[in-house]
């Protein structure tokens, strides 16, 4: 078979695939909305659920592409490239602060992320400094502070050992939460 006629059915399918994922989402939310146009509670749980609530952006990531794939299939046109730097965190000493930690590091060291996440959060915190927060996939948001700089963006996909930004000096507080609720920060460090 010609590769013309090839790239084209491929097209087509593609094409089709989006369409049918795109017309199962307008059903889905028309049902959503008849659902809480006729019932009203569920009008007020859904609003809490929205405007109230933390939304779990990596589990909902995670559950669609294992039903749906890719929101984008471009990933196959696009090379995957490697991040030049990839380290664990290193620090020199913690101790409890606030509802997290603060960790002595390296004068200005480029913080890594933990672990891989969502950013929900980038700005400054009362008390804390320019603040960067990443939700897990375990639903547990990791808050980074007291940074000098933050190189990255709201709702950018980090990896594990991604430079998040600069500390400020030589101290970084850390806190670790989930559903609402501070953790405690030695199991994570």
């Amino acid at each position: 078979m010609n590769k013309r006629i090839q790239k084209r059915l491929v097209l087509k399918r593609n094409i089709k695939i989006w369409i049918s994922k795109f017309c199962i989402s307008i059903i889905l939310f028309l049902v959503g909305m008849i659902f809480v146009k006729k019932n009203p509670s569920s009008k007020q749980w859904l609003s809490q659920k929205i405007f109230e609530d933390s939304l779990p952006f990596q589990q909902m990531q995670v559950l669609y592409e294992k039903y749906f794939g890719n929101a984008l299939s471009i990933d196959k046109m696009v090379s995957k490239t490697e991040p030049v730097f990839h380290e664990s965190f290193s620090y020199e000493s913690v101790e409890a602060y606030q509802n997290g930690a603060k960790v002595k590091v390296e004068n200005h060291l480029a913080i890594p992320a933990l672990e891989s996440g969502v950013v929900i959060y980038v700005g400054e915190k009362e008390d804390l400094g320019e603040t960067i927060a990443i939700e897990q996939v375990d639903g547990v948001v990791t808050y980074y502070s007291h940074l000098h700089t933050v190189h990255k963006n709201l709702y950018d996909y980090v990896e594990k050992g991604e430079v998040l930004g600069e500390a400020f000096d030589d101290e970084v507080y850390l806190a670790f939460q989930k559903k609402g609720e501070y953790l405690n920060y030695q199991d994570y460090l």
